[in-house]
């Protein structure tokens, strides 16, 4: 049969109407009529209008505007305060809660707005069949859950992430911070992760696993779980890195121990260059402590001043580390140790001003009070 020049074009015309409809269809399924943004806290929300979503993937969401379609521009998600997509009502009162929970001053507001953000991403992960939705909300559900006290939310969304690109999802993983070392919650996300291990056989998928469930076991206070955890995931094909952070985490565990020399001896054979700077500071406070551990009260005083200088290289070097205050209490308690006074308060005070708040901050008070009633005593307050 053949077409004639004028049945052609209204064929030709239908169809490009419909492959234009469906392009169009495709496009408006992954389209936010606003993304909105805000530079801090107490600032007001920028929206920009009628985006078309392209994807969201390595924690960023790439969209063009309207009049820009072919132009994809790029947001991180810290960046965006909240979306609003066309049609899915549960996703937008999420994001609205979260946006709120975010600037809430009220601690009891803020949880009680991240809890109801974390109904809608459960629900909008269930319910969507847009993939870049999905990750969207796992990724915000790795925050809300946490500070709604929901960790076990944060954990269903992240191992389904880990299924998909286990990579990827190593760089959103589930924050323990702030969570009771006895909560039920840490408890069965470490059977559950153990359990997830076991079942796949994808090394990829259970290094993730294996990571998180360190993170966990750490939080509990199971130092001698965690330290299997990362024997285990190294032996799948670990890094350098890694293989240098198990190191100082095993010496860590001797040091607890008491096993100095082995703590020493362990460290000795780390590849300090490969490491990063938390677990470098890791690394120069416990040789501090074994070598502290050699010496007596009696010991010469310039031995002890060897070892306040192997405190104050954690102190100086990695100022932000969890032993920063504590290898600086060492340090005024070696003066203490070495009769010198008036160098220990000026550092106790130190300690005090620099790391408020903290158990070493507290002793170092202790230190204060002490030195203080013994130069009163002595005469030396007057």
């Amino acid at each position: 049969m053949t077409l004639s020049a004028a049945v052609f074009p209204k064929r030709a015309t239908a169809l490009l109407a419909a492959a234009a409809a469906a392009h169009f269809l495709a496009a408006t399924d992954a389209r936010a009529d606003d993304i909105y943004v805000r530079s801090g806290t107490q600032a007001a929300e920028m929206a920009y209008k009628t985006i078309t979503i392209r994807t969201f993937k390595d924690g960023s969401l790439y969209y063009s505007t309207a009049g820009a379609a072919n132009r994809e521009n790029s947001r991180p998600l810290a960046e965006i305060s909240r979306l609003e997509v066309t049609g899915d009502a549960q996703f937008n009162a999420a994001e609205k809660a979260f946006s709120e929970a975010r600037v809430a001053k009220d601690e009891a507001v803020a949880k009680a707005k991240y809890a109801e953000a974390v109904g809608g991403y459960t629900a909008t992960i269930a319910s969507t069949n847009k993939p870049w939705l999905k990750d969207y909300a796992a990724q915000r559900l790795q925050i809300a859950a946490p500070k709604s006290g929901r960790f076990d939310a944060a954990l269903t969304a992240w191992k389904a992430q880990v299924e998909r690109d286990p990579v990827a999802a190593l760089k959103s993983k589930p924050s323990v911070e702030g969570i009771d070392p006895k909560s039920q919650y840490l408890i069965n996300a470490a059977r559950d992760l153990q359990s997830a291990v076991n079942a796949s056989p994808k090394p990829e998928v259970r290094k993730a696993y294996l990571d998180l469930l360190g993170d966990v076991q750490t939080a509990m206070g199971d130092t001698e779980g965690a330290i299997k955890t990362a024997e285990m995931r190294v032996q799948l094909g670990g890094t350098p890195e890694e293989i240098a952070e198990l190191g100082v985490k095993l010496a860590q565990n001797d040091l607890a121990n008491k096993k100095y020399d082995e703590a020493a001896q362990r460290l000795a054979k780390v590849n300090l260059a490969s490491l990063s700077d938390t677990a470098r500071a890791d690394a120069a406070y416990v040789l501090a402590e074994c070598r502290a551990a050699r010496l007596t009260p009696t010991s010469p005083p310039d031995e002890w001043k060897d070892v306040a200088i192997d405190y104050m290289k954690v102190v100086a070097g990695y100022p932000t580390s969890q032993y920063a205050g504590p290898a600086l209490l060492k340090v005024a308690e070696i003066h203490e140790t070495i009769k010198d006074p008036e160098t220990a308060l000026k550092v106790y005070q130190q300690v005090a001003r620099e790391h408020a708040n903290t158990p070493a901050a507290q002793a170092a008070q202790k230190g204060i009070e002490r030195l203080g009633k013994t130069a009163a005593a002595t005469g030396g307050g007057n």
